[in-house]
């Protein structure tokens, strides 16, 4: 015979907790689970301070840079000067007295607030061509796209493959910031020779002797900016600086805890009590 329950559910009985809470192992688990939110909630608020600063040091270079090449890229497409460039095509060419122009200013060029390029073409109506072995193709055909360079492959024998590039040399020269690091980051493509350049310009080094300098390697000119500017950067100065940077963020955190700790935990703590409320309210 089957029994039908004709009353409402009875609701479960909450479980008494031991007198002892220090046998309590939800309590201690409660009391671990706060100790870890308040402590990840202050050093995510310590992470964005530490973004905010660097962010405020670097956006009024980034600013005045922008203002002043948005200038640069009005007055030489304006005035048009007269610039011849040659380029050497590892292994393959080089592509002679290409002229200088099509002058613009990159905007919103990546998600980071503030970053811009400025681009200019180098053009002439030749092309270089070349036979390479086959094997050797993969490797030519790789690094001319890396290049942005326009080329077509035609031939395809035995004896090897014929690249045919023409006479387009794409320039940039892309500006962002680099809040981890503190600087203000430079990537030229095809500048002074095919391929990319990093530099790293810490703020206080950017003003318009700097700028000037830089304008001149856009005008071919004679100049002193990888001096004015620090030159690039190798692989092992990235990593000895960013651990120089990670030594004083520890410091910076420690020092921020010490603050935040003594009155902004018993704000998040009351946060994340409401939040809790709320969550159980809507559940």
């Amino acid at each position: 015979m089957i029994h039908r329950s004709t009353g409402s559910s009875a609701r479960p009985t909450a479980l008494t907790p031991p007198h002892d809470p220090a046998v309590d192992v939800l309590e201690q688990l409660r009391v671990t689970a706060r100790d870890r939110e308040r402590q990840a909630a202050v050093e995510r608020l310590a992470e964005r301070v530490r973004r905010d600063v660097a962010e405020q040091r670097l956006a009024p270079a980034l600013r005045a840079l922008e203002h002043y090449f948005r200038d640069l890229a009005r007055c030489l497409e304006a005035a048009g000067p007269e610039i011849r460039v040659s380029y050497e095509i590892p292994e393959i060419g080089t592509l002679v007295a290409l002229r200088q122009g099509r002058y613009r200013l990159l905007e919103t060029i990546s998600d980071t607030p503030g970053t811009f390029g400025l681009a200019f073409d180098c053009t002439r109506d030749i092309c270089v061509r070349t036979r390479v072995s086959t094997p050797l193709a993969s490797v030519h055909r790789n690094r001319l796209r890396s290049y942005g360079l326009r080329f077509q492959e035609i031939d395809r024998g035995r004896s090897g493959t014929v690249f045919m590039v023409e006479g387009h040399v794409p320039v940039e020269l892309r500006f962002d910031a680099d809040p981890s690091l503190g600087v203000v980051v430079l990537q030229t493509r095809n500048l002074d020779t095919l391929g990319p350049v990093r530099f790293h310009l810490p703020p206080e080094r950017i003003d318009r002797r700097l700028a000037d300098e830089l304008a001149r390697c856009v005008l071919r000119q004679p100049n002193a900016f990888r001096e004015l500017g620090g030159g690039t950067m190798t692989d092992a100065d990235r990593a000895q600086l960013r651990a120089r940077i990670a030594r004083e963020q520890r410091r910076r955190d420690l020092e921020t805890r010490r603050g935040i700790l003594g009155g902004t935990a018993r704000l998040v703590d009351a946060l994340l009590r409401r939040v809790r409320s709320d969550t159980a309210e809507v559940a």
